[in-house]
C-alpha cells in the first residue's frame, strides 16, 4: 500500500467519522429544541395560571371589601344557619335588588374560583383530592347556581354534567 492508498483510506475513515459525528450532533440538537419546546410550554401553562389565579384572588378581594356581604348571605339562608349539601337559597327572593346583586356576585365569584382550580388541575398543578373538593362543592352549590340562573364557565357545566347534575 502506497502513501496515496493510504491517505484515502484515512479520507475515507474521516468522512465516515465526520458523517456520525453530524449526525450525533444533529439528534442532539432535536432533543435540545424539544426539551426546550416542552419547557416554553410548561412555563406558558404556569403563567396562565398564575394570572388566572392573580383574577380569581382579585375578584375575591373586591367581593369582600362589599359591606354587609355575610349579612346578606345570612339573609338570603333564611338567618345565621348553613345550607345543607344541594339546599336552594329558601330567603333570596325576600332580598332587595342590590342585596341580590351581592349574593349573585358572590356565587359567580365561586364559580370562578372553583373553574381556576379545575384549570391548574389540568395543568398538573393542584393534586387529585383538590378536585375531588372541587366536584363536592360544585354538587353542593349547583341547586343554588340554578336557582339564581347563572351562566357557569365551561370546565365547571362539563363537571357538572359529569356528576349528573343538570
Amino acid at each position: 500500500m502506497d502513501i496515496v492508498q493510504v491517505t484515502e483510506v484515512m479520507g475515507n475513515v474521516g468522512e465516515f467519522v465526520g458523517a456520525f459525528a453530524v449526525l450525533a450532533t444533529l439528534l442532539y440538537l432535536a432533543l435540545q429544541v424539544k426539551y426546550g419546546r416542552e419547557q416554553l410550554e410548561r412555563n406558558e401553562k404556569i403563567m396562565l395560571s398564575q394570572v388566572y389565579q392573580s383574577r380569581a384572588v382579585l375578584r375575591l378581594t373586591v367581593l369582600n371589601q362589599q359591606v354587609h356581604l355575610s349579612d346578606t348571605l345570612a339573609k338570603s339562608r333564611g338567618g345565621e344557619r348553613i345550607l345543607l349539601p344541594g339546599e336552594k337559597l329558601p330567603a333570596f327572593d325576600e332580598l332587595d335588588a342590590s342585596e341580590q346583586v351581592r349574593v349573585f356576585g358572590y356565587y359567580q365569584q365561586m364559580a370562578q374560583t372553583l373553574d381556576n382550580s379545575v384549570y391548574q388541575h389540568s395543568l398538573g398543578l393542584l393534586p387529585e383530592q383538590t378536585i375531588e373538593q372541587v366536584r363536592r362543592t360544585i354538587k353542593s352549590v349547583y341547586p343554588i347556581w340554578q336557582q339564581l340562573g347563572m351562566p357557569l364557565p365551561p370546565a365547571i357545566a362539563a363537571l357538572s354534567e359529569q356528576e349528573d347534575l343538570t
